[in-house]
């Protein structure tokens, strides 16, 4: 930055921030009881800690967890991984669905609560750094959005949420290598079987060459049925990748 650049930054900064704090006070947007800095993405440290972890124990491929007594068993597959193996290649997630993350993601991405994102970013950062060597993989590929869906969104989350751990882990980030090409109907009330079909053809790989060898971080907000991942998975791996692997927020059960 230029020291001009520097000098009118500091200069507009303090009434942006007074401006941003009539709309956002400095206290938590969650429980509006406790003091929480923009920084802190406005969510106090209490409201922070009511986050349901992913914990054993859960299928070592899509990362699901399930009830039952597994004593002695440090990794299982579930059944559906066993009868139908997904295209990616493991799936981790920093928590449950139901949990207060997945409150955060829906004022996120469907209110524009992008003071939220900090924190967001935080808990995907902390699930990469428990699964992943960050020198191992050679780019960072969010799950894009229909370019209408974006445009009047504003914005996609998957890649805002990928350049974020790409600027912390330093995985480059590539936007253009997967495109959505077809603008499906919202996902939420669809069961498996019907996501799957409505998700035919949507993606395409964008690249003349083959992906051959190449270990690829898809990463997505929520991973509930693992349709979407999937599909981008499948298409990645036509090109030959070597490994898919997945990283979401939240993880769990569809909310119909």
């Amino acid at each position: 930055m230029s020291p001009r650049a520097s000098f009118l930054a500091r200069w507009i900064k303090p009434p942006i921030d007074s401006l941003l704090r009539l709309f956002y006070p400095e206290v938590c947007q969650f429980c509006f009881q406790r003091e929480a800095l923009q920084e802190k993405g406005y969510i106090c440290e209490l409201c922070r800690g009511k986050l349901a972890p992913i914990e054993a124990p859960f299928c070592r491929v899509c990362g699901d967890m399930f009830p039952g007594n597994f004593t002695g068993v440090k990794s299982f597959v579930c059944e559906p991984c066993r009868f139908t193996p997904p295209y990616f290649d493991w799936a981790r997630a920093a928590a449950q669905t139901d949990s207060l993350p997945l409150q955060a993601i829906y004022k996120y991405k469907y209110g524009g609560s992008l003071w939220i994102e900090p924190w967001l970013s935080e808990l995907l950062l902390e699930c990469a750094s428990k699964w992943i060597n960050f020198s191992d993989w050679e780019m960072i590929v969010p799950v894009p959005l229909f370019p209408v869906k974006e445009k009047k969104r504003g914005f996609n989350q998957a890649q805002r949420l990928g350049r974020a751990l790409s600027n912390h882990s330093g995985i480059p980030l590539n936007t253009e290598l997967v495109h959505r090409v077809k603008n499906t109907p919202t996902q939420t009330k669809l069961s498996r079987e019907e996501r799957i079909k409505n998700l035919s053809g949507a993606f395409k790989v964008f690249s003349p060459d083959s992906l051959a060898g190449k270990r690829i971080l898809l990463v997505d907000d929520v991973l509930t049925t693992g349709a979407t991942c999937n599909e981008v998975a499948r298409v990645l791996k036509k090109k030959k990748a070597e490994y898919v692997c997945v990283l979401t927020i939240c993880r769990g059960t569809p909310l119909v």
